[in-house]
């Protein structure tokens, strides 16, 4: 199916360089059109496997080894997975002993 233009839809177009959202995607009837759809889907299976995810710190570590720069590991106020997922702004705040760390 084709997509249904209205008069005046194009005047979105221009603002697609400066936003990554999903803006001025279409319309075949009611709903998106099938590539977008898609699209969505799969930047939303790709957001939640990064959520997921597990972070291998010592890997990790052994890679920025090439950069002779010191690493630290740092920990967030969440204490597990569960709580950050709950509480996205403990996540964005570090506990006490990675400030101390930091201080030293």
């Amino acid at each position: 199916m084709d997509k249904i233009e209205r008069p005046g839809d194009d005047f979105l177009e221009p603002l697609k360089e400066f936003t990554a959202a999903r803006i001025a995607i279409g319309r075949t009837g009611a709903s998106i059109p099938i590539k977008q759809s898609l699209s969505f889907n799969l930047a939303h299976a790709h957001a939640r496997d990064a959520v997921y995810s597990e972070l291998d710190p010592e890997g990790l570590t052994k890679a920025m080894d090439e950069f002779g720069l010191p690493v630290l590991l740092l920990h967030s106020k969440a204490a597990y997975r569960e709580q950050y997922l709950q509480r996205p702004d403990l996540g964005r705040q570090l506990n006490q002993e990675s400030l101390s760390l930091l201080a030293d």
